[in-house]
């Protein structure tokens, strides 16, 4: 009965992960580093979100994700 959320953010030059409990806010610097980012954007395009990373070289990287579960759904 307890909810819990999944964070992806940027944070002092990494692209993280965290899970926590809803609403319980530990800090950015807790979450678990995936790779080195500088910037992470995400827009609601409806069925699809676009997700844009820029890395520390410069490089950037675009990717389209087709939703097929209903937002917010509770398994």
């Amino acid at each position: 009965g307890i909810r819990c959320e999944t964070i992806i953010y940027c944070y002092d030059g990494y692209l993280r992960e965290l899970f926590s409990v809803n609403g319980y806010d530990p800090g950015p610097e807790f979450g678990e580093k995936i790779l080195p980012a500088e910037q992470f954007c995400v827009k609601d395009w409806g069925a699809y979100l676009e997700i844009e990373i820029h890395f520390a070289d410069g490089e950037t990287r675009l990717m389209t994700l087709c939703l097929r579960s209903e937002r917010g759904a509770v398994s």
